[in-house]
């Protein structure tokens, strides 16, 4: 008797070890698994600014031509911008950093985001300086070459919306960040937004550019 519970308790163990290392194996590891790095670079600059530039012109010329505006709202959701994905947001980051735009920087981050980090500035005009400096220390003296991002995948090889931000900088180590995206939906178009608190990035920058002066 005691023998036959004896082994029915190590089938138990074995088995109970056997379900705890698929689950390590196919769900822990695979979440580890990462997307191939995207790296954006320079000239994805004049891509976003031509994009930005021709929406403008067209829902001008749309709404100044329309007596009734709903067309161009049809029009519009019918209408795919080429660069509303999950790669989208990173490009309106790099961009923003390039330009040294505000708008275009800001339009990449989540409203959490954009109130996480400053939503404690009471005057307009303190926000403006404060934006102008994070602006400057992710350049960190326009020395910003590219940024390269990549995207966690689940246990089914999807991607999830969380992954890291690698920014590639010239003749400094590169700064990698995590980062969270979120998916947003503004007149019926579905775009991805970063949801991590844009303090949260320029810590992890200014942590790195602390690290490098220490002897």
């Amino acid at each position: 008797m005691k023998k036959k519970v004896k082994g029915t308790l190590i089938i138990a163990f074995i088995s109970i070890s056997l379900v705890c290392l698929y689950f390590y194996l196919h769900v822990v590891e695979k979440n580890k698994q990462v997307t191939v790095p995207v790296t954006i670079e320079k000239d994805v600059t004049h891509q976003v600014l031509d994009s930005i530039t021709e929406d403008e012109k067209m829902e001008e010329y749309i709404l100044s031509g329309l007596h009734d505006k709903e067309i161009f709202k049809e029009f519009h959701s019918h209408t795919k911008n080429e660069f509303e994905s999950k790669d989208y947001p990173i490009y309106l980051l790099f961009t923003g950093i390039e330009q040294n735009d505000i708008e275009i920087f800001l339009s990449g981050f989540s409203t959490y985001s954009i109130q996480e980090s400053f939503g404690h500035f009471s005057k307009l005009t303190e926000r403006e300086r404060f934006l102008k400096q994070v602006i400057s220390d992710f350049s960190r003296g326009n020395t910003l070459k590219s940024i390269q991002y990549q995207l966690k995948l689940d246990s089914y090889d999807q991607e999830t919306n969380e992954g890291n931000l690698i920014f590639l900088y010239q003749g400094l180590p590169e700064v990698q960040v995590d980062i969270k995206l979120i998916e947003s939906i503004n007149h019926g178009e579905k775009s991805f937004l970063i949801d991590t608190p844009i303090t949260d990035i320029l810590k992890e920058i200014e942590n790195a550019q602390h690290k490098e002066q220490l002897p």
